[in-house]
């Protein structure tokens, strides 16, 4: 069972090999050779995008509808799928190599989606900021309220 899935995982590897090579010479063909620069700000975003569609696909409610229909299956190529789905770092070359293939191919046409997708990760490092630093004050809240009850309740009606 367990080699059965080395078998898949090996054949989405070659997959994944095959799918850069053929992005490879569509690039090539469209751009009449291979980009080997990019501007910082635009690597930027698409770094920024390709967190946001990682975030997106393997831990999102809205795309839960993909996932869980594939966590049933116990082996064969749907698992595969699925262990691709839920991992971030693997999910994440997936991703990576696609927005830079779209980038490319599709520039100026798809550098809007990558601002928009960025724009969403920065808002989304913002609520988990926030989330942070509310988690923090809570706890903080709660400890100060348990040293505080438990010096009442030492007799010392809290007075130092």
């Amino acid at each position: 069972m367990i080699k059965e899935q080395y078998f898949w995982n090996f054949v989405y590897s070659v997959f994944l090999i095959a799918v850069l090579v053929l992005a490879g010479f569509l690039i090539k063909g469209k751009l009449g050779g291979m980009p080997t620069l990019i501007q910082p700000f635009d690597f930027m975003l698409i770094a920024l995008a390709a967190f946001r569609v990682v975030r997106l696909f393997v831990y999102d409610k809205v795309t839960k509808l993909i996932r869980e229909p594939l966590s049933t299956f116990e082996r064969g190529p749907l698992k595969t799928a699925y262990e691709l789905l839920i991992c971030p770092w693997c999910f994440g070359i997936w991703a990576a190599f696609s927005l830079v293939f779209l980038y490319y191919y599709f520039y100026p046409w798809f550098w809007w989606v990558i601002l928009g997708l960025a724009i969403s990760a920065i808002g989304s490092f913002l609520q988990i900021l926030s989330n942070m630093i509310g988690w923090k004050a809570e706890s903080a809240k709660l400890e100060a309220e348990q040293k505080g009850s438990a010096a009442t309740s030492a007799g010392d009606c809290g007075v130092k």
